[in-house]
Parts: structure tokens; sequence; C-alpha cells
């Protein structure tokens, strides 16, 4: 089985869509990794880490609008060619490989997100169609609870070199 990846990511599109964990529409957003592919730039493997799957496709000359497009897979598929969108620079657009290079497509829920159909394939990018295009969320940064962080100490830097001194009872920055 694979390692925990250090960094996963849940994946919802710019209609408010969340990518569960086996790439159907779901409440519960799925977490994934996403694993680089040697000498391909911004192209990756996309693992379910909650499904413990990978993203995968048929591999073909050409494809068409479709439901049901990625499978899921107990090995490593094919890859996907991820970039962002031109215009809406927070989201990225994901596109399959076919046989001569990148796919003139993008995954989308095409037909709407209202049965268990996985992503499949739409014509338009991520600008045209917000469908298309995917918010991608760290879920491996640990949020800190404002109650959490201690206000015993103050911090100070000085000569770009940090410190921390205890409060005195003043509330003045004394020595520690």
């Amino acid at each position: 089985s694979l390692d925990a990846p250090e960094k996963t990511f849940t994946m919802t599109n710019g209609n408010g869509a969340n990518v569960g964990a086996n790439a159907v529409n779901s409440n519960t957003p799925g977490k994934f990794a996403f694993f680089a592919v040697d000498g391909y730039e911004d192209t990756y493997y996309i693992y379910s880490v909650d499904a413990g799957q990978w993203f995968d496709y048929d591999l073909a000359a050409s494809y068409s609008n479709a439901k049901n497009f990625v499978k899921m897979s107990d090995t490593q598929g094919n890859y996907f060619k991820i970039t962002k969108c031109a215009q809406n620079t927070e989201y990225y657009e994901i596109r399959p490989y076919n046989t001569t290079g990148v796919a003139g497509k993008y995954l989308n829920y095409f037909q709407g997100t209202d049965d268990s159909s996985t992503l499949g394939l739409w014509q338009q990018n991520g600008d045209t169609d917000p469908g298309s295009r995917y918010l991608l969320t760290d879920t491996s940064i640990e949020e800190v609870e404002p109650e959490a962080l201690s206000t015993e100490y103050c911090y100070q830097i000085v000569n770009r070199a940090y410190g921390s001194a205890l409060k005195d009872i003043d509330g003045q920055a004394g020595v520690a």
C-alpha cells in the first residue's frame, strides 16, 4: 500500500460540487494526493486517500463528452494535465491525455451531479464552464484555535533575529 502522502487536498468545482472519495459528487469531499509524473510538466497521478485507489481512465485516440470517464483503480494508471485557469487563477482545470498528447476535454460532472456518475468529460474549459474548474484546498494544514495561542509571551524581531520575552506585570516586555 501507499505511504500516507505529505499533502492532501479536497477538490470542489466552480459550481460548489465536491469530488467525493470515489470521484462521484458527495456532501463529504474526498482527500486526494497528486503525484508528479517524471518528464512531464504540470502532469500528475491523482490518488484518492480515502478510497485507497487511483483515478484512471481508458486511454484512447480521442474522447467524447460523457459521464463516468474516471474509473477507480487499485494500480497507478493514467495521468492528468493540471493547470491553473487563465482568468480564474485560484482554480485548476484537469485534462486527460490521449494517445497523441493532452486531450481537449476537461474533467466535469457532465450533465449535472444528481446521480452517482463519476467525473466525466466536457469540452469547455474552466474559464467558460465553472463545472470544469476545481478549487484544491490543502487539508494538511492544521487549523490553530485562537484559545490555543499563548499570551504569556510577546515576540519581537531585532535585526532579523527572533526572540521572545515574558511580559511584565505592566504589559511591557521584560527579560526572560
